[in-house]
């Protein structure tokens, strides 16, 4: 017998269908809009990882690498400001490392920031914790999502109309 309640499984159903009726854009294209914010900032060696398959979490990885504390800073700044102009704004952002100028310098850090959109989780690394983390590895069974070498030519605009495939049948 029903008693009018709804599951939390049927809560969380009926949150996500109205968060994705609010959302002005796919998340294959808040990856990509997410990846040319981060090349205006010179961010290194992007990669956009479509984990759908893998993860009942988040559609997308969008991991770059950054060669200073004050360019993780402006990576953060500069990608949440480009995605909130399309109502996908950054939900949670936690990193490793100190944020103080006065601690440890940079080469003893281990910096690490990630950026949760919801649908797209950007890491951006400083060098170092890039390659001890290895997420391209521990997710290497991740389709790698082709990012148009034209990317800093097209508009937000233009960015926002691709729409994402499915995910591709991982070859084995």
């Amino acid at each position: 017998m029903w008693n009018g309640a709804l599951s939390d499984h049927e809560l969380l159903k009926i949150a996500k269908e109205t968060e994705d009726q609010r959302r002005a854009i796919d998340s294959q294209a808040t990856a990509l809009i997410a990846a040319k914010a981060a090349q205006e900032k010179h961010a290194r060696d992007l990669l956009i990882l479509d984990v759908r398959s893998l993860s009942n979490v988040t559609d997308y990885f969008l991991i770059c690498t950054a060669e200073s504390t004050r360019q993780l800073d402006a990576l953060k700044e500069h990608i949440g400001l480009a995605l909130s102009r399309w109502n996908c704004p950054i939900r949670h952002a936690e990193g490793t490392g100190s944020w103080n100028a006065a601690s440890a310098p940079w080469t003893e850090q281990v910096q690490w920031l990630l950026l949760d959109c919801g649908d797209v989780v950007i890491h951006l690394f400083d060098e170092r914790s890039r390659v001890l983390y290895r997420l391209e590895d521990l997710w290497r069974d991740a389709w790698r999502v082709n990012i148009p070498q034209n990317l800093n030519a097209l508009s937000e605009e233009e960015l926002s109309q691709l729409k994402g495939t499915p995910p591709p049948a991982l070859q084995k």
